[in-house]
């Protein structure tokens, strides 16, 4: 028995062996190795931003004194709308107060109301009730119809 499944062992490991030789010689005959491509490709893309960098370099600094002449103008013309807004946005506050009062009052109401808690009710007088009636229900006599014999069929 040991001697069969040594040569079991045997036989898987040289199945193990065997799949890993194909699927190299597969692989090195059916797939491109980009590493080197890979390594070509940074170090070109490292020149180009080098080169790049390099041209930034060299232009000459941008003159930014008009612009900001021309913003600091803007911000000084605005400055008296916006005192305006800010006057107009106080009235509105000013005009709104009493309703947030009232809100708040409100708020404080509703905060105050408390929920009693539920109470247990005894129910048993009405399900004995009911229980009684569904008995008389059950107890009570059909009565029998007479039906005329001429009415019958009508």
């Amino acid at each position: 028995m040991s001697f069969l499944l040594a040569k079991i062992l045997f036989l898987l490991v040289l199945a193990a062996a065997c799949g890993a030789g194909f699927a190299y010689w597969w692989f090195r005959r059916h797939y491109e190795d980009v590493t080197l491509e890979y390594s070509r490709s940074r170090e070109e893309w490292a020149a180009w931003r080098r080169g790049f960098e390099e041209r930034l370099a060299a232009r000459p600094e941008v003159d930014l004194g008009p612009l900001t002449e021309q913003l600091t103008a803007l911000g000084d013309s605005m400055r008296p709308s916006l005192t305006a807004v800010e006057k107009r946005l106080t009235a509105i506050e000013h005009a709104l107060f009493p309703v947030q009062t009232r809100l708040d009052e409100l708020e404080s109401a509703v905060r105050a109301f408390q929920v009693p808690p539920p109470q247990t009710l005894d129910l048993t007088p009405v399900l004995e009730a009911l229980g009684t009636l569904a008995s008389r229900l059950e107890n009570q006599a059909n009565p029998e119809l007479v039906v005329p014999e001429g009415q019958l069929g009508h």
